[in-house]
């Protein structure tokens, strides 16, 4: 039988590697399950160091151009190789020419840059600087260190003894900020930044550096031949040399992961003068995230007060809108306001007071403090009067009113906002006017807002069922001769308070007929009508109850109930999508136990139920697209 070729130079490589391998060393084999071929050891003086390294082996009889060898791997390889703790030294062996190339396996992984979607496979060419001599290991044994893969080598390329002495310069500060994490000169490292210099006319220094794979082309230096801060024996690390100010302030960005502490000093200590293009909105994410990783938070926001203090204020936006953006659970809050509060303290552009503070108003509504909104505002529109002109600042505000029951106030802010807005269909400002009206007892008019927008859904909408419950509501209250009353709140609460005292059905009707938004008394009332066997009118009396409280998990839940013993299953459909909208996905788990607890139901029948339920919550949290614009 012939043994295939493959077989063959498998046997060749593992033969020649562990030859390069040094005696003290132990390579031990892995077999093909582990996915990798050696876990070596290192041994210093025959004694273990506890240092180890994977080893994946691929050899090839390609033919082999100019010490260049390429190889296709499986993403999945490449995916798998870096979760592995320990570091990965990839190495390539050459059949024809006997020689070896390597590279740790976090160096392509950084450096990938795929040409499709869905890609499965990656070409990677190693060239002559990937060569591994017969001293390879011997120098390894000496770098090495379990963390190997996160050290940066520092290399340079300069054609003059100036450019060379800025280079050393620029050394003493990545030493001092990076200390842990750069080295120089070592070719073992897997992850290289090339700075090369190179001298134009007149002692300008164009500067580029390679990193990751990208080259990135820095602002031209001038040298006038007085620069004192190449000769100083000790550097200044509060102030940065204006000439290394954009190479320091890459590199930091480059390698925030590394060090977030010293990334973040050196942007605070070169911000000032710095007029360069590399402070993207992408890169301050990216910095805001890492902090965040590393509990470096609040580093963060002294970097965001200092570009304050250096009007940097498209640098503060990015980076204050990133702490808003990765505050996944609200913990940050507080900060990013203190932020704004601190910037609209210190800058003098009165339309940048006026944008912040508007912001500012947004996140404060958000945290429910009304107060601070509504003031913050007020200061938006001080400041910048034309807000007065924009319909987004009637109608985020006019939510304040909204939520803290200053009703007709807000109607009239939603009214302006609309006016403003007139010449553009914007259906939800109809639901909401609707809403004011509602909540101020005028149910025919709200009625016809509600209608508005229900008129312009052009497709079933959970976030308009709200409004078609309200309005189904609003109709049967004005039949009932309970429009546009007088209301007595403080009456309407005595009336529901001896009804529950005394389980007086006619009380709590005497309570509604006074104030027909009394949710407490329309509960009660839903009560003694379900315990009556009058099933519909209780429907609507929860209904009405969850309509004016819409926070009530029972009312939703009653509601429900009602509607399919009475067999209304369109408008159970409405209720489950407006009491999802409302309360939130708890409801959902509210309302199944509730089923659960019916003694009288199959446990077949419970079952199908609630699985229609969690079926009808997925299709409301994929149609979240609001109401339609």
């Amino acid at each position: 039988m012939k043994r295939p070729q493959q077989h063959i130079i498998e046997t060749k490589s593992k033969k020649q590697f562990e030859s390069l391998i040094p005696d003290t060393w132990v390579a031990r084999e892995l077999g093909a399950d582990y996915g990798l071929d050696y876990l070596v050891e290192i041994f210093k003086s025959n004694n273990s160091t506890g240092q180890l390294f994977f080893v994946q082996l691929k050899g090839t009889d390609s033919e082999i151009i100019n010490d260049t060898i390429s190889y296709q791997l499986s993403l999945d390889n490449i995916e798998y190789w870096n979760t592995i703790t320990l570091p990965v030294l990839l190495i390539f062996f050459s059949s024809q020419s006997k020689k070896f190339w390597g590279v740790w396996t976090n160096e392509i992984k950084e450096n990938i840059v795929l040409k499709k979607e869905k890609q499965k496979k990656y070409t990677i060419s190693l060239t002559s600087k990937n060569l591994i001599s017969a001293n390879f290991f011997v120098e390894l044994e000496s770098a090495f260190t379990n963390d190997l893969p996160s050290k940066i080598n520092i290399a340079y390329q300069s054609c003059n003894p100036k450019t060379k002495l800025l280079h050393k310069c620029l050394v003493k500060y990545l030493k001092y900020f990076f200390n842990d994490v750069v080295q120089f000169e070592n070719h073992l490292l897997p992850n290289t930044c090339l700075l090369e210099y190179k001298t134009t006319r007149a002692e300008i220094v164009e500067i580029t550096i390679t990193a990751k794979g990208k080259t990135h082309q820095l602002q031209p230096v001038k040298l006038l031949g007085n620069e004192n801060f190449l000769f100083l024996p000790n550097l200044d690390s509060y102030n940065i040399p204006k000439a290394l100010s954009e190479c320091l302030l890459l590199f930091s960005l480059l390698n925030c992961d590394k060090n977030i502490k010293s990334a973040i000093k050196i942007i605070q200590h070169t911000i000032k003068d710095y007029t360069g293009n590399y402070l993207p909105m992408e890169s301050l994410i990216v910095l805001t995230q890492t902090a965040i990783r590393n509990d470096k938070i609040l580093e963060v926001n002294e970097l965001a007060k200092t570009f304050i203090l250096t009007n940097r204020i498209n640098e503060f936006q990015f980076l204050n809108s990133s702490i808003l953006i990765l505050n996944r659970d609200k913990s940050l809050n507080k900060l990013y306001q203190d932020n704004l509060i601190f910037a609209i303290e210190k800058i003098t552009d009165l339309y940048m007071k006026g944008m912040l503070s508007y912001n500012l108003a947004n996140s404060f509504r958000s945290s429910s403090n009304y107060y601070l909104s509504s003031l913050n505002y007020q200061n938006a529109r001080k400041f910048e009067p034309k807000y007065k002109n924009r319909h987004y600042w009637w109608f985020e505000y006019a939510g304040i009113f909204f939520l803290t029951g200053h009703y007709k106030i807000a109607e009239a802010f939603y009214q302006k906002s609309h006016a403003l807005k007139a010449d553009q269909n914007i259906p939800l400002v109809f639901g909401l006017i609707g809403d004011c009206k509602f909540f101020q007892g005028k149910f025919s008019d709200s009625m016809v807002y509600f209608d508005k927008l229900i008129s312009q859904q052009t497709k079933p909408n959970p976030f308009a069922y709200e409004f078609i419950l309200k309005s189904m509501i609003a109709k049967t209250l004005t039949d009932e001769k309970l429009d546009n009353l007088n209301i007595d709140q403080i009456l309407s609460e005595k009336l529901a308070s001896e009804g529950i005292d005394k389980n007086n059905e006619q009380l709590f009707y005497e309570a509604i007929k006074v104030n027909p938004l009394n949710g407490m008394a329309w509960f009660n009332y839903g009560v003694s009508l379900s315990l009556k066997g009058e099933l519909e009118s209780a429907l609507t009396a929860f209904l009405m109850t969850a309509c004016v409280q819409s926070w009530d998990s029972d009312a939703w839940s009653n509601s429900l109930s009602l509607a399919l013993t009475t067999n209304k299953l369109d408008l159970f459909s409405i209720i489950y999508g407006a009491a999802y909208k409302s309360v939130g996905s708890e409801f959902v788990n509210h309302f199944a136990q509730s089923i659960l607890d019916q003694p009288n139901l199959p446990i077949e029948i419970k079952q199908e139920l609630i699985r229609i339920l969690a079926d009808m919550a997925n299709l409301y949290d994929e149609d979240d697209d609001s109401v339609e614009q």
